[in-house]
């Protein structure tokens, strides 16, 4: 169930790209994921300055 979970949470994610924010990394941690007793953790990974000033934006607006 929890690997689920971080499959369609990452999906999730991977849709900002509809309004301009591409997370490059975007991706499941597998160490975590093969864990049988771990939560499954989605990696957001590393981005460039624009791309992290365009979530900033995002969660700024989502925030109001």
């Amino acid at each position: 169930m929890f690997l689920q979970d971080a499959l369609d949470e990452r999906h999730r994610f991977a849709a900002l790209a509809g309004v301009g924010v591409t997370l490059p990394s975007l991706a499941l941690d597998v160490p975590m994921v093969t864990a049988w007793h771990a939560e499954p953790l989605i990696d957001l990974g590393r981005c460039s300055l624009p791309t992290a000033r365009k979530v900033a934006a995002v969660l700024r607006d989502a925030a109001r």
